[in-house]
């Protein structure tokens, strides 16, 4: 099963990498999905345009994505998952909801992209190859 998992993240990070190399196109295509879909609900999957399909899927990826955040929980880097999270939840809401300005936003994107990036291969590879326990870490960085 944990095999299964860090397979998942793997695929993860291809998806990431996917993302950053197309970063323009997936920002202008984020910003049209929610109007695609109050315009084409009414029509049904089978009746449905594509991009009516892909903003579905773009909202699926999306929903796999948080339930494998919230799925490390469960892992031995639950740690790790637990910051990310906090960092996805706090901080990174904040400065989107601030962002005004679209190459602000083009940057947000593109370095929160890079975290994911940087993120999943930490994972991968603590996992497999350095097993550094971040929570004892933090511990130890803070004194407690």
């Amino acid at each position: 099963m944990t095999t299964f998992f860090y397979l998942i993240a793997l695929f993860y990070l291809i998806y990431e990498i996917d993302y950053i190399l197309n970063i323009k196109k997936r920002i202008a295509d984020r910003d049209d999905t929610g109007e695609i879909i109050e315009k084409y609900r009414h029509l049904g999957w089978r009746n449905s345009p594509k991009e009516y399909k892909h903003a579905i899927y773009s909202g699926a990826i999306g929903l796999i994505v948080i339930a494998y955040d919230f799925t490390g929980l469960l892992t031995d880097q639950r740690f790790s998952f637990l910051c990310f999270i906090a960092y996805d939840l706090i901080i990174l809401s904040a400065v989107k909801s601030m962002s005004k300005n679209e190459t602000f936003y083009f940057w947000v994107v593109f370095f929160n992209t890079l975290i994911q990036i940087l993120f999943t291969l930490f994972i991968i590879v603590n996992h497999y190859h350095l097993h550094i326990d971040t929570f004892q870490l933090f511990k130890a960085y803070f004194g407690i």
